[in-house]
């Protein structure tokens, strides 16, 4: 293949390939040059990766929202690793969101809960993006209003606390939206 990083290795009857790619190996008469004419095809695909980058895009998500994952990585040889990726996601940074509050499924990851995360790319190899991409997620659109009484049940003449406020649909709290209380009677 054009393009090698490394030329084969030919020692005896022996080849050493570091450079992926489709190659063709023949034997020939070293007297006449004539070369078997139906080589033999040999495939050579990366290695173990050892070097593993993630990219995220966008880093940032509202809950609900989804974000694109690229895992990508080189052999020993500098070869392109491809395939037999998956993502790892960390409750991370200055404010740990929950356990799968950033979930993942088809390279992709979406944001459920508040928080902050890391994100990285795993090989099948074991091998670790050891830089792993931070990524955020914060509330969406106000959803339902949660009203809770500290006492539903009260004597005449006492009186209860009332808290209150908005969620978005998947559950997070938006504390800076004011409220107030109304009473139906």
């Amino acid at each position: 293949p054009g393009g090698l990083l490394f030329d084969p290795l030919v020692e005896g009857d022996t080849i050493t390939f570091q450079s992926a790619g489709l190659y063709h190996a023949s034997c020939q008469i070293v007297q006449t040059g004539y070369k078997d004419p139906t080589p033999a095809p040999v495939t050579v695909v990366a290695g173990a990766a050892e070097e593993v980058q993630t990219e995220v895009d966008p880093t940032t998500l509202t809950s609900g929202e989804s974000a694109l994952v690229a895992c990508s990585g080189t052999d020993a040889y500098e070869n392109p690793v491809t395939n037999e990726w998956d993502i790892t996601v960390v409750p991370a940074g200055s404010a740990p969101g929950p356990v799968n509050g950033l979930i993942e499924m088809n390279q992709a990851i979406t944001g459920i809960k508040e928080g902050t995360y890391d994100v990285a790319c795993l090989h099948a190899t074991g091998a670790l993006d050891e830089s792993p991409v931070p990524v955020s997620v914060y509330h969406g659109l106000p959803d339902k209003i949660v009203t809770t009484l500290e006492n539903p049940t009260i004597q005449a003449g006492q009186a209860t606390s009332v808290s209150c406020h908005t969620e978005d649909k998947h559950g997070n709290v938006i504390y800076d939206l004011p409220l107030s209380i109304q009473l139906d009677e």
